[in-house]
């Protein structure tokens, strides 16, 4: 295995950095916002940028218009990564904006409520709050009902992960599941997590870090809405689009869980990142390879919500 060039190059000042969770937490997620807008690259042009506070909740929404796509269009619910520690719908704007161009989707970002200040299953509850909401309110937002997924990445793609199987038991149906490197289960026990354990930007210890910030004293690593992994049935899920990343210790759970929707007879595109690590989407700015990566991703997930979820799971169904 042989990292990609150029984020062999962007992850090695991160190795020689001090530990940024060592950091006091309020300056560890302004430093992981600055790192991140260094290399993340600069902002797409969208059609439009609108801000949504949901008062029920208390959750703050920004939704992101393609280019040139007509209402009602496509959605993508999504949730960003930072283990569920840092980043925000700010530290996330690049890549929303990089997502709704490619996918032909509007995109809606959630701020979601972090831990350790609001440990599990906060973010879980804003999730599928925010999700129901936007559902409900669809027609508002210029979006179809009949077209919308969830997603995310890392800690973002867990959060998308629990709400796609919450709310199939609710009995409401989305479009998709857009994955990316997503955090699957608390247990940390694959050979990726012994395989890449440092070296390669997210380490093992920074994962058990997170996890114990997330779950804090009372989560239960086993509860499904914390480890979507371990979800008793995968029957009937969304279609999904998932992403790994080769070297990434969150890169065998998120594909036995690829493994878990096949063997459910859940349509499925997965996509292994040859040489590339945890959050290489990230370094969109600088890796020519993570933005062919989110060109191809994306246009499958744009080909999923166009489906919508009548005839995805018609087909699903044989």
């Amino acid at each position: 295995m042989h990292l990609d060039p150029d984020i062999e190059a962007a992850i090695a000042p991160e190795s020689q950095a001090p530990v940024l969770r060592s950091l006091p937490l309020a300056q560890f997620r302004a430093e992981h916002d600055r790192l991140m807008a260094e290399t993340i690259g600069t902002p797409e042009s969208v059609e439009s940028i609108s801000h949504v506070s949901i008062a029920k909740h208390g959750v703050a929404l920004t939704c992101y218009r393609p280019i040139g796509v007509r209402e009602p269009s496509p959605g993508l619910v999504f949730f960003h990564g930072g283990g569920w520690v840092i980043g925000n719908r700010g530290s996330h704007d690049p890549l929303a904006r990089a997502i709704a161009n490619r996918a032909r989707a509007v995109v809606i970002s959630v701020e979601y409520r972090l831990a350790p200040e609001h440990p599990f299953p906060h973010a879980v509850d804003d999730a599928v709050g925010a999700t129901r909401w936007i559902l409900d309110c669809a027609h508002e937002l210029g979006i179809d009902a009949n077209h919308v997924g969830v997603g995310g990445d890392s800690a973002g793609g867990n959060l998308a992960a629990v709400v796609a199987w919450r709310l199939r038991d609710e009995g409401r149906l989305l479009a998709s599941q857009f994955l990316l490197y997503p955090a699957m289960s608390a247990l940390q026990d694959t050979p990726s997590y012994r395989r890449y354990a440092a070296g390669f930007g997210l380490t093992a210890d920074d994962m058990a870090w997170f996890w114990s910030q997330y779950l804090g004293s009372e989560g239960d690593p086993r509860d499904p809405n914390a480890s979507p992994l371990l979800v008793a049935d995968a029957a009937g899920l969304p279609p999904a689009v998932i992403v790994s990343a080769e070297a990434d210790v969150l890169r065998d759970e998120a594909e036995a869980y690829c493994d878990r929707l096949h063997a459910a007879s859940v349509p499925v595109v997965a996509i292994r990142a040859l040489g590339m690590t945890h959050a290489f989407f990230n370094f969109l700015g600088t890796s020519a390879a993570a933005r062919s990566v989110l060109n191809m991703a994306a246009g499958e997930l744009g080909d999923r919500l166009s489906r919508g979820v009548e005839r995805t799971f018609l087909n699903s169904a044989g």
